[in-house]
């Protein structure tokens, strides 16, 4: 397991080294009551709210990738429910529904900056968006959660991370 800080490191690291670095965000942490309640002084209620802490944890992101140098160009943000990956994984492919955040009452991606805007939640999208950005960068180094990190979001990133590199075997180094 690579902690945070290990990680920052790599990165500082790579940058350094003239490393072309990138970010993938699956989630932007858009179900972060607690946060809301301490930071905003209320809770999270109505859609709206939930999407204005989405837009404040990617603002945070930002904020802190560029303390370690990282520029926002470098940051990829797919936007897909927070705490509601692991659950597409499970049991929303193909001619199923998309995915309904329990949350936010939201099947596809809000977000309209994103790279996934307006993608429905559902595995495939996941995984071949992953492909388009693994064929856009191609990558010489991946890093991703490992498969038995506690926050069921980290873990799907694994999951769908691992199928699209399936899926690109012999079609990026």
């Amino acid at each position: 397991y690579i902690g945070q800080e290990a990680v920052a490191v790599g990165l500082q690291s790579a940058l350094e080294a003239g490393g072309d670095v990138k970010v993938i965000y699956l989630t932007h942490g858009d179900y972060n009551e607690i946060a809301s309640i301490f930071f905003q002084k209320k809770p999270l209620l109505i859609k709206s709210d939930f999407i204005k802490s989405g837009q404040i944890r990617k603002k945070e992101a930002i904020n802190a990738m560029s303390v370690l140098r990282l520029d926002q160009k470098n940051l990829v943000f797919l936007g897909y429910p927070d705490l509601g990956t692991l659950n597409i994984w499970r049991k929303h492919w193909g001619e199923t529904k998309p995915f309904r955040s329990f949350i936010t009452r939201i099947n596809k991606v809000p977000y309209k900056d994103d790279f996934s805007y307006g993608r429905p939640y559902r595995g495939e999208n996941i995984v071949g968006d992953l492909e388009k950005i693994l064929l856009l960068y191609r990558p010489t180094h991946v890093f991703v959660t490992v498969p038995f990190d506690l926050n069921t979001d980290h873990r799907a990133a694994y999951l769908y991370l691992h199928v699209a590199l399936f899926n690109l075997q012999g079609k990026i180094n």
